[in-house]
Order: structure tokens, then sequence, then C-alpha cells
């Protein structure tokens, strides 16, 4: 994410804790089963979340 807004930080803020929070409960869990419950569960789905991006984290 390139801006500094604050919208852009508590976004990612979020997405962190939330990937953090997946992790915790699912240990063994690949880039894409996160993709697929923060879209799709937590609807996370204009976060632009991609594999890669979440490989990142």
């Amino acid at each position: 994410m390139r801006g500094k807004g604050s919208q852009k930080e508590a976004r990612l803020e979020r997405l962190k804790e939330e990937i953090i929070e997946y992790i915790a409960g699912v240990p063994d869990c690949s880039a894409a089963d996160i993709v697929h419950y923060l879209s799709n569960e937590r609807r996370m789905r204009n976060h632009g979340l991609t594999t890669r991006k979440v490989g990142l984290f």
C-alpha cells in the first residue's frame, strides 16, 4: 500500500489481526486458505487480497 492515510493504516492493521487470529486457530493453513477465509467468511472482499500478498505476512 502506497499512501499513509489513516483508513489505509486501519485496514492494514485489521488485516494483520485477522490473519494472526486465523493462523492461531488453524496453524497448518496455506495462504490460499487464509485468503478464502478472509474473503468469504470475514467479508473482506474489497481489500484486494491475493495469496501472494498474504504470503508476505
